[in-house]
């Protein structure tokens, strides 16, 4: 702070200007950029009352993409918004994103045979109870309701644990400074975490959907049975 340094263009005289602050942004902007009084910039270019560009700041940076088309439409300069400027990089995020989706649908496609598997399980070795419902007037309908029933509580269950672990997982990894390199992640020092309970729910009702629609092939097959060769499988 306070030191000096000597700008130099083509065609102009060598200008100094005082250091009297520093910014991060955490790119390599960093290395390139400075900011300077747009008067004294002026004079150096000896471009007069003359700016080449200027950014605009938005209280809601989604609406970028309408003000930048809205200012093309009214004034005729070309306006860029910054979705338009990193589009490399949200690509690369969607891109993420999806792969990120792509995973939950495995994970929660194991979760969905393990509870097949379960109650596939259950339903051979209820097989002789099915068969005396059946035999004492329970309808199909019923037989399959019940194990359609098994199939929610063993969802609810692995949701509630599943939430509880995750939340504390998820603060304990919160509490925790875990360092990454600034000029890679546009300043950030650190990996963020935040914990949103919308993701939590919307987990919770994806998971309990595939519990469900896993427990149909073993209700179905239960209520499928024939009484009699129930029974007399046991």
């Amino acid at each position: 702070m306070g030191d000096s340094v000597t700008a130099q263009i083509p065609g102009a005289q060598p200008t100094d200007f005082t250091i009297t602050g520093m910014f991060q942004t955490g790119t390599p902007l960093d290395e390139t950029m400075a900011f300077v009084n747009i008067g004294r910039l002026q004079d150096l270019y000896g471009a007069g009352d003359v700016i080449t560009g200027m950014g605009i700041k938005l209280s809601d940076p989604y609406a970028s993409e309408d003000l930048a088309n809205g200012i093309d439409r009214e004034t005729g300069y070309d306006a860029i918004s910054w979705m338009e400027q990193n589009a490399e990089i949200l690509t690369l995020l969607e891109t993420s994103e999806g792969m990120v989706y792509v995973f939950y649908i495995i994970i929660f496609g194991i979760s969905g045979f393990g509870v097949a598997n379960v109650l596939i399980m259950i339903v051979m070795e209820k097989t002789g109870e099915i068969g005396m419902l059946m035999a004492m007037g329970t309808s199909r309908r019923s037989i399959m309701l019940i194990f359609l029933l098994e199939a929610a509580i063993l969802g609810m269950m692995g949701v509630v644990v599943g939430c509880v672990l995750g939340y504390v997982a998820s603060a304990a990894i919160a509490s925790i400074i875990i360092p990454i390199p600034p000029e890679m992640y546009f300043g950030m020092d650190h990996l963020p975490v935040v914990i949103e309970f919308k993701n939590f729910i919307s987990a919770s009702v994806f998971a309990m959907v595939i519990n469900i629609i896993a427990g149909v092939f073993p209700a179905r097959r239960a209520s499928k049975m024939d009484p009699v060769e129930a029974i007399y499988s046991v």
